[in-house]
């Protein structure tokens, strides 16, 4: 038996975040509002949420110094704000940082437990939460995992399970339109490696491949515009992308891309599209010989060997594809390889990964 894990609402489309007000008043009458510095208010989905959720009479706080890598600290700071304000709805608003923070916010409030002592548990109860993504690429608006980084101990870690997937989604692309180049490519390759890395999963579904194949066609084609260009049209088409990509792997769960781009992260602070970015090519390839009609299918939607678009893609809209290029230092890989053995990805990866494998792909990858 399978089930699909999904938000209780999601709500797509053009100008969609101004139903944000209604929905929050079916939850609650203080809100949360948890966003990053700048990019909430340059998208104008900030102002927007604001004036929807005061239409409906919410009472409004705003939480906005997240991270662009979310830390313990941010929800520590964010669970003090909402304390004291006494929200008893949180709104996250931007990136996958600003969405994970106020998932974290929302299960510490509900639990009394800190972020970092839920990160072994199964999550089943939070407040309210209701992510806008204001950027197309972590999903995080529809998914039952939220990131954070230990700085103390430099470690990536994943807080899991039914309470973490957020009440509501709002899916609005026109949000995205005043992303920079830069940020549409990495989230954007971010969405794509959560698309492939579903699609390669044990723990794959029928339903979870069709949306995956979904993501993949359409970042494939659009991807490029939407950065080159910018153009509206395409980044509408990737919003919905990272959109779908987000229910398929919060139902197969990702593999051993996040799982070795996780340690990177932590150690080296490379943003985490970024990192996926780079490791993609180098573990699709890797997982080739376990994937059988599933290679077919990855060559038939990509036009060619995978590995070998996905390398081209990344040059297309300008992202790195070495390690080298983003760490210049030399590299001890041991402590990262301990780390990606240990990370429940690499279970769900289809090929079974050894100690040498990590080693020699991370390598591969320098």
């Amino acid at each position: 038996m399978r089930y699909l894990e999904l938000p209780s609402v999601i709500i797509y489309g053009l100008d969609s975040i101004d139903s944000l007000g209604e929905e929050v008043k079916k939850l609650g009458t203080r809100a949360l509002i948890v966003c990053g510095r700048t990019s909430a208010r340059k998208s104008g989905a900030l102002d927007r949420a604001v004036a929807s959720l005061k239409r409906q009479g919410i009472d409004v706080e705003i939480f906005d110094k997240v991270n662009p890598e979310p830390e313990v600290g941010d929800v520590e700071r964010g669970v003090e704000i909402a304390k004291a304000f006494g929200a008893d709805v949180i709104v996250g608003i931007g990136g996958g940082s600003p969405m994970d923070v106020a998932k974290g916010i929302a299960v510490c409030l509900k639990t009394g437990k800190s972020i970092t002592a839920l990160k072994n548990e199964d999550v089943k109860e939070s407040l309210p939460v209701v992510n806008i993504p204001t950027t197309a690429g972590t999903g995080s608006e529809v998914t039952r995992f939220a990131v954070f980084t230990d700085p103390v101990i430099r470690e990536k870690f994943v807080v899991r399970g039914p309470g973490i997937v957020p009440r509501v989604a709002i899916v609005d692309p026109s949000l995205t339109y005043s992303m920079p180049a830069n940020v549409a490519a990495s989230s954007g390759i971010d969405a794509l490696s959560h698309a492939v890395e579903s699609f390669m999963s044990n723990k794959s579904t029928l339903t979870t491949d069709v949306l995956a194949i979904s993501a993949i066609e359409f970042i494939n084609r659009y991807l490029e515009d939407s950065v080159v260009t910018g153009n509206p049209s395409a980044r509408e088409k990737v919003a919905y992308a990272s959109f779908w990509a987000g229910m398929s792997f919060n139902n197969s769960s990702v593999v051993l891309v996040h799982a070795m781009s996780r340690p990177l992260g932590a150690f080296f602070h490379i943003p985490h599209g970024v990192a996926n970015g780079i490791l993609l090519p180098y573990v699709v390839k890797f997982n080739a010989p376990a994937l059988g009609e599933k290679l077919d299918v990855l060559r038939k939607t990509f036009g060619r060997d995978p590995w070998d678009r996905i390398s081209e893609l990344l040059e297309k809209v300008n992202l790195p594809n070495r390690i080298s290029q983003v760490v210049k230092e030399e590299i001890d890989f041991s402590p990262l390889v301990e780390q990606v053995l240990n990370n429940a990805s690499t279970f769900n990866n289809p090929r079974p990964v050894s100690r040498e494998d990590v080693l020699r792909i991370y390598k591969e990858a320098l």
